[in-house]
């Protein structure tokens, strides 16, 4: 949920820049604090011309090392998909075809969308099938899905353990018209 003083500067923002065009910047130069977020990462190589060894390198060596380096993320964690390969329900989802998905722990959810900062990561490399002579984005053999979040709620368990999760479980929940209210508290009374 956005705060009102952030919706209100976003709108200000909006109108001033083009109402129909507006990407977040750093909203900290003009005197809000960061805001944490979550950056989430489904992956799903297209073409085979591009392998997961060689896709996987370049992602884990040179584009989270840039954004750890730049502080646009202080944790990014890494999963390969389990489901891959195994029988699909009747209402399967992307989960079903993807390859990999990755959680970027941003401290500052604007410094995603910084445009100086997102040109000191680029996306392409010498390493990918082009050998990096074409300039073609990883996004030429990958398709990727990305989405930032911000946090609403916070639950912890009873276990005393600090491992990183084995699993993660995603599921998408929208509530009936009108139905929000009811929704919001089952989950924050009964989902433990």
């Amino acid at each position: 949920m956005i705060s009102p003083r952030l919706s209100a500067a976003t709108h200000v923002l909006r109108k001033a820049i083009n109402p129909s065009y507006f990407i977040l910047q750093d909203l900290t130069m003009i005197g809000f604090a960061p805001v944490a977020g979550l950056l989430t990462t489904l992956m799903h190589i297209t073409d085979p011309a591009m392998t997961p060894q060689v896709f996987n390198h370049w992602y884990e060596d040179v584009h989270i090392q840039e954004a750890i380096s730049l502080n646009v993320s202080n944790l990014v964690l890494r999963y390969t998909n389990y489901t891959l390969g195994q029988p699909k329900e009747d209402n399967a989802s992307a989960s079903y075809s993807t390859h990999y998905l990755g959680l970027w722990k941003l401290p500052n959810v604007y410094k995603w969308n910084d445009t100086e900062i997102r040109s000191r990561m680029p996306r392409e490399s010498p390493l990918f099938p082009d050998g990096g002579k074409e300039k073609k984005p990883v996004t030429t053999w990958v398709n990727t899905l990305t989405s930032i979040w911000q946090p609403i709620q916070r639950f912890e368990g009873k276990s005393k353990q600090n491992d990183t999760a084995k699993f993660v479980i995603v599921a998408k929940i929208e509530p009936a018209k009108g139905a929000e209210d009811e929704l919001e508290l089952w989950y924050r009374t009964q989902v433990r």
